[in-house]
């Protein structure tokens, strides 16, 4: 049971409040701030990374975990490998 795990757990389970799951962990949880960073960095060059979007999306801004599922079983196929 990671920090990382129990987070996410707590967000999905309706506890939208972020301060609060953080606070009552007592412990860091360093994929809240990675997520934000790798957020931030893929908007500034350009990047598509639709699954740090999405987690993005439902952790700060609220998103339904359901539709953000929904949003990636949905997202178009593109090779992300060339050889």
């Amino acid at each position: 049971m990671s920090r990382n795990f129990t987070f996410g757990k707590k967000l999905c389970e309706g506890d939208a409040n972020i301060e609060h799951i953080l606070t009552s962990l007592n412990e860091t949880v360093e994929g809240v701030r990675t997520l934000k960073i790798a957020y931030l960095l893929s908007r500034k060059y350009n990047i598509s990374a639709p699954i740090t979007f999405v987690l993005y999306k439902v952790v700060f801004d609220g998103m339904n975990p359901e539709n953000a599922l929904t949003y990636l079983m949905g997202y178009p196929y593109a090779e992300d490998v060339d050889f």
